[in-house]
């Protein structure tokens, strides 16, 4: 598998606003493509934005056209395109990150599991219940969204199920960039991983969005970095530095889940 070339895209999301979302997406996509990734990450939410009272209009089946499209244009360049929207199956909504492969198949679907209250997420949404890993041609990825980075067991479950790459999109608030940049680091050196965290632009709630999308190495080296404006990140991960990682730090051979509290005891201190 060796080096995989990677893109983490920063684009501008304009909440409500499906058509334009898609537009863009494509073309922030084609370029990263056309900058060499074989595997491109975009935003949480990248095609609705986060406009949950009319979730209604906005949220699409699996086979809508956001996911057409994307998936076209992988088959298009033999290529991996992960990417957020509001997911509609039956009466339920979900916010999802979806995974299309080099066939134009979708490989993988997670349905954010940890939802915010903060954005009103819980009165929208309905929570996923599926650890998402997949073995892909460049690599053992693990899907996660946003506030899925507070939640160290989840992230730890997928590196133990073999996970090498963590991606995280997410609408992170400028607020609070600080634990982004803090929470993204220290997932990557917890689970001796790379990290690939695709974070939006525009306003998401009412707060404006942080930016400051990253590419992290297993030790916790930042490999690039954006501001505030739309970028796309580029990086060639060597996936045989997750498993020297691994060797010399063996952090997942050293866990002892006897020692950590069952899920019963943890619900009756909530």
């Amino acid at each position: 598998m060796g080096c995989i070339p990677v893109a983490a895209v920063q684009m501008r999301i304009i909440a409500g606003d499906l058509e334009a979302n898609r537009r863009r997406m494509r073309e922030v996509a084609t370029r990263a493509l056309d900058g060499g990734a074989r595997l491109v990450l975009l935003p949480e939410m990248a095609a609705p934005g986060y406009d949950l009272p009319n979730l209604n209009r906005l949220a699409e089946p699996m086979d809508g056209e956001t996911a057409q499209a994307m998936s076209a244009l992988a088959a298009q360049y033999r290529a991996h395109i992960a990417w957020g929207m509001a997911e509609r199956d039956g009466g339920r909504f979900y916010n999802t990150l979806a995974l299309a492969g080099p066939d134009g198949n979708l490989l993988a679907r997670y349905r954010k599991t940890h939802l915010i209250p903060l954005f009103r997420e819980p009165e929208y949404f309905t929570p996923g219940d599926e650890v998402v890993v997949v073995e892909t041609e460049v690599g053992t990825l693990g899907l996660a969204l946003c506030y899925d980075l507070r939640f160290p067991g989840l992230l730890m479950r997928m590196a133990v199920e073999g996970a090498e790459i963590l991606l995280v999109a997410a609408q992170w608030p400028r607020l609070r960039a600080e634990h982004w940049r803090a929470l993204t680091v220290a997932a990557a050196i917890q689970n001796l991983v790379f990290l690939v965290g695709a974070n939006g632009l525009g306003t998401c709630g009412g707060d404006a969005l942080a930016g400051r999308s990253v590419i992290v190495s297993p030790w916790g080296e930042r490999m690039a970095e954006a501001g505030h404006a739309e970028e796309i990140l580029h990086a060639t991960l060597d996936l045989a530095q997750v498993a020297e990682a691994r060797a010399k730090m063996p952090v997942l051979q050293n866990l002892r889940p006897e020692l950590y509290s069952p899920k019963d005891e943890i619900t009756d201190k909530l």
